[in-house]
């Protein structure tokens, strides 16, 4: 509630209300409610031209989001989007490109961190000043496809992520427009992988791969081979460090399914555990090296 008080009042108001909010946080160690109350400090001291001293809180609130210090994804977004729409509302265009770029590595595992219309706008205005015109592009398209379901607009929403369904960046759009046409059983399977992503990423691989296996046997049923090699893909990174041998069966069972499927994208952006396997199922071979 302080939050959302902060986020309607006036500048100097507003950074009382997120400095309340951030003394109840430490108070009761809640670490998410912290993360978002520096953020939204930030934000309202920049609102007041203090642009040196906010930018240092929306550093430190992104540092302990992406960093992992928070419990929920939805900490991540919150402080994503607050960080992209107060650096470009002072000129700060620079540290919102390194923003950007530092978040690269959890979009291609989570999706992007920019999900709220006006910060996934302007963070493809960004990557077009960048010259990065096709995540623009599929910036751009994901957020007028949100925006588009909210004017009930579905026709018009499927277009717009149509082949982006491999892309992280339009998940929530695809779940919302299969939901909206009925098709349950494909967005549960979907929201199984993604609790899946999400609980192995506050550190439960257990719960993760009982998620991802969940949603493996949904896409199996289904009759949907991609997303069964994409969620394989996934559980070979969760198996990365715990059992290595199983990691490999499963980059191998996938990396073939995205071969034969001709899906180059998923090979190519496949996670660390694929690496020592080939598309064809066999050792890569070391740089410089040869496989053995």
């Amino acid at each position: 509630m302080l939050l959302l008080e902060a986020d309607a009042a006036d500048p100097v108001g507003g950074e009382a209300a997120a400095r309340k909010a951030y003394e109840l946080a430490r108070h009761d160690d809640d670490r998410d409610l912290e993360l978002c109350a520096l953020s939204q400090i930030g934000a309202k001291l920049i609102e007041q031209g203090r642009v040196s001293e906010g930018v240092r809180y929306l550093d430190e609130a992104m540092v302990g989001s992406l960093g992992g210090e928070g419990v929920h994804r939805d900490t991540v977004v919150f402080t994503s989007c607050t960080t992209m729409i107060s650096c470009t509302s002072c000129a700060e265009f620079e540290r919102a490109v390194q923003w950007i770029r530092t978040t690269d590595r959890y979009a291609r595992r989570y999706g992007s961190p920019f999900l709220y219309v006006e910060c996934r706008t302007l963070c493809g205005e960004i990557l077009i000043a960048l010259g990065d015109w096709v995540q623009a592009e599929e910036e751009l398209e994901a957020a007028l496809a949100g925006l588009r379901l909210d004017q009930g607009r579905l026709e018009e929403a499927e277009r717009l992520v149509a082949g982006l369904e491999d892309q992280p960046v339009a998940v929530e759009a695809i779940a919302r427009i299969q939901l909206r046409r009925g098709r349950a059983a494909t967005a549960e399977a979907n929201g199984a992988r993604l609790c899946g992503q999400a609980l192995w990423a506050n550190g439960d691989d257990e719960a993760a791969l009982a998620h991802l296996d969940t949603a493996l046997s949904a896409f199996t049923h289904l009759g949907m081979p991609l997303e069964v090699a994409r969620t394989r893909l996934l559980a070979a990174d969760v198996h990365r460090a715990r059992a290595p041998e199983v990691a490999i069966d499963e980059a191998r069972a996938a990396l073939r399914a995205c071969d034969a499927l001709g899906a180059s994208h998923d090979a190519e952006t496949a996670p660390p555990a694929c690496c020592a396997v080939s598309a064809r199922g066999h050792p890569a071979a070391a740089p410089g090296g040869s496989s053995t």
